[in-house]
């Protein structure tokens, strides 16, 4: 997301156990950020995902894109494409590209 496009602020968020350690979230949720990458095409993610595999970067999830449609479709909402990374402090970070915009939603007869 740009700054420019995307007023959002971001927030980070960290949770902690009862002995006040910060605790290392498993599996997927909510809290994470998100980078747009160059280009922003669905290719641009799968070339993006390839080369930090090649690097030796495993995702955490994904490739997949946020819609119901086959073969990549995760079922969720938002359109965009996306691959995920852990941080080296465990924070979900999304690397995304062809993010729907409002006018896509706003298109008739268009299924997502």
């Amino acid at each position: 997301m740009s700054g420019a496009d995307h007023p959002e602020c971001l927030v980070l968020v960290e949770e902690q156990d009862e002995q006040g350690k910060i605790s290392v979230p498993s599996g997927m949720s909510f809290f994470h950020f998100a980078l747009e990458v160059s280009g922003n095409r669905v290719q641009d993610v799968l070339n993006f995902e390839k080369q930090a595999r090649e690097k030796g970067y495993i995702p955490n999830y994904g490739t997949v894109t946020h819609n119901n449609n086959p073969p990549m479709g995760d079922g969720e909402t938002g359109g965009n494409t996306a691959v995920y990374f852990y941080d080296p402090d465990y924070n979900n970070v999304e690397f995304c590209g062809a993010m729907d915009t409002i006018e896509d939603y706003r298109m008739p007869n268009v299924s997502y």
